[in-house]
């Protein structure tokens, strides 16, 4: 399932990111330890269904206090007890699709549910002939 790390700069009413989609919890809460270097009035992450992994949470992770799998939501628990780390990035995921891979054939060979699949190819903008969108929502075959 596809993670975004979201934030308010200080003094600011707008959320920002950084673009970036995860493809795991724990590599988007990893990011999240890093913009809280910055000086940001908000943080949180989101998935694909809007649940959110909140500021307190986060901060607790990365003094150490507690592991992502004890701070689990809802969403994370079902993400673990389906396959706990997707083990590859948009680019590999879309060279598989070019290849001619459906989500269900991605999903076998991983061993994680086609609808996961498609949710991650989705989240990354990776359209079903694998072509990774451009700057411009074109996408690039």
């Amino acid at each position: 399932m596809p993670y975004t790390v979201k934030w308010l700069p200080k003094g600011q009413t707008a959320a920002r990111t950084t673009g970036l989609v995860f493809a795991t919890s724990s590599e988007a809460i990893d990011h999240a330890c890093a913009v809280l270097a910055r000086e940001v009035d908000e943080i949180w992450i989101e998935d694909e269904l809007e649940t959110r992994i909140d500021r307190s949470t986060i901060v607790e992770y990365c003094r150490g206090g507690r592991t992502l799998q004890r701070a689990a939501t809802s969403a994370q628990v079902r993400e673990r007890d389906t396959a706990a780390v997707w083990p590859v990035g948009a680019a590999a995921l879309a060279a598989l699709a070019d290849y001619g891979l459906t989500d269900e054939d991605i999903g076998r060979y991983f061993r994680v549910p086609t609808g996961r699949v498609a949710a991650l190819r989705q989240g990354f903008g990776i359209g079903e002939a694998g072509a990774l969108p451009l700057k411009g929502g074109k996408a690039l075959k």
